[in-house]
C-alpha cells in the first residue's frame, strides 16, 4: 500500500498524495468490514470491556504488592 501512495503521489506530479483506484477500493472495504465486524460488532465490544477489566485488575494486583516484581 505504501509503495501505491508514493508511486500515485508521484504520477499526479505531487501535486498531492494519492492512492490507486484498485488500493482506494480495498482500503475502503477493509474500513467497512472493521466498522462492522469489529468497531460496532456487540461482541466485540463485549470483549474489549472485558479485558479492560482484566488489566485493571491486574495493574492494581501489580501495584499493591509491587515490591515482590523488584529485584535487590
Amino acid at each position: 500500500m505504501v509503495m501505491d501512495v508514493v508511486e500515485a503521489s508521484l504520477a499526479a506530479e505531487l501535486g498531492r498524495i494519492a492512492m490507486s483506484d484498485r488500493i482506494m477500493k480495498a482500503v475502503v472495504e477493509l474500513r467497512e468490514f472493521l466498522y462492522q465486524n469489529v468497531y460496532f460488532n456487540s461482541a466485540a465490544r463485549d470483549e474489549l470491556r472485558k479485558t479492560g477489566e482484566d488489566h485493571h485488575d491486574l495493574f492494581g494486583y501489580i501495584m499493591a504488592s509491587a515490591e515482590e516484581y523488584v529485584r535487590p
